[in-house]
């Protein structure tokens, strides 16, 4: 009898292919040795009454797994796919969702480790652990929740900016066109900063609306990323990393949940989310950042420091980039005249004070 594996770290599940799941059961196997059998109805009952994509030819459900869901997280307890974005609470969200399927991360570097081999292995959390009609049947379904946490984009920038332009060896691997020499200053670097970076460079510095066919490829507008930013992005990201424009409809209109990072009132925003979805209130503070973890490794406190990094100029240009993200998620901009037209920039040297 043929068979379909589904992974989650560290362990694989095998389950008859579809047609013969209601009489099969899943078989829990570490390496080569047999551990233990668990049921196949949890997979059954998540995509119970899912038929949007039943009607889909291999191809066009590859096209839409490939285009939408190479990074969607999966919850099959709560029907639920979450679309994690780089300096958005990722860390917090990814980690409940690895909790939730055998391997609690002790630390960031545990989680990223974790992270990077679910990737390449396509293990769960990850959406593509699943056989692409099933990782189709769950994009398409009507009635799966669908979240996101999205961040004022001059608070993220300056985030990424203090987490991966300041240290050298962060700097190296993540920070554009700044990887062998550090800026002079953020004014420096968000000079240098291109339309080619934000739309298709690195994770951490690009426009949250290229996620997870959040936008499409029509709306951004941009073209394909050089030759530089596809070695870069592969040299991060592993050698199967490729950036893929989705030039199908815009997802962002079929999210239940968007939840904005920035607002001071994102911790009632997931509260209401995690309502619907019966979580309780142990793993919500895993979920929210402001209350979970007090010294989260790569936290930078950028939501109070704009003022102090941002010069008007600096802010323009900055606004320009990331126009996109404010006009897709009705983001409300920040007014240029609350920046300093004559602030000083921040030097390297001054770095080790924040």
């Amino acid at each position: 009898m043929r068979s379909q594996t589904y992974r989650i770290p560290g362990r694989a599940y095998e389950r008859p292919l579809v047609g013969e799941a209601s009489r099969g059961r899943l078989r829990l196997h570490t390496s080569d040795q047999l551990v233990a059998y668990v049921s196949a109805s949890e997979l059954s009952e998540s995509l119970d009454g899912c038929h949007a994509a039943s009607s889909m030819s291999p191809d066009q459900a590859h096209r839409l797994v490939a285009g939408v869901g190479q990074r969607l997280l999966v919850s099959l307890r709560h029907r639920l796919l979450f679309c994690p974005i780089e300096k958005n609470a990722m860390t917090s969200w990814t980690r409940w969702f690895f909790d939730l399927h055998g391997k609690p991360c002790r630390d960031g570097k545990d989680l990223f480790t974790s992270l990077r081999w679910a990737v390449d292995q396509q293990e769960l959390p990850m959406l593509q652990a699943l056989d692409e009609l099933d990782a189709a049947r769950a994009i398409e379904c009507l009635s799966w929740k669908r979240a996101v946490v999205v961040r004022d984009p001059l608070e993220r920038l300056l985030s990424a900016f203090i987490d991966k332009c300041v240290k050298g060896r962060q700097r190296r691997r993540h920070c554009p066109n700044f990887r062998r020499k550090p800026p002079a200053s953020f004014r420096a670097f968000v000079d240098r900063l291109t339309p080619e970076d934000v739309a298709a460079g690195d994770y951490h510095f690009r426009q949250q609306a290229q996620f997870c066919g959040l936008s499409s490829s029509g709306d951004a507008g941009q073209g394909a990323p050089s030759k530089k930013l596809l070695q870069s992005l592969r040299m991060v990201h592993g050698k199967k990393a490729q950036w893929k424009p989705w030039t199908g409809p815009a997802q962002l209109p079929r999210y239940t949940h968007v939840l904005r990072l920035s607002e001071s009132s994102f911790e009632q925003q997931v509260l209401g989310m995690a309502r619907q979805l019966h979580i309780d209130s142990a793993t919500l503070r895993r979920l929210m950042p402001n209350v979970s973890r007090k010294h989260v490794w790569h936290r930078t406190g950028a939501a109070k420091q704009q003022l102090r990094w941002y010069t008007r100029a600096t802010a323009e240009r900055a606004l320009a980039l990331y126009k996109m993200d404010y006009d897709l998620f009705g983001l409300p901009r920040p007014s240029q005249d609350a920046f300093n037209a004559t602030l000083e920039p921040t030097f390297v040297g001054q770095w080790s004070q924040y």
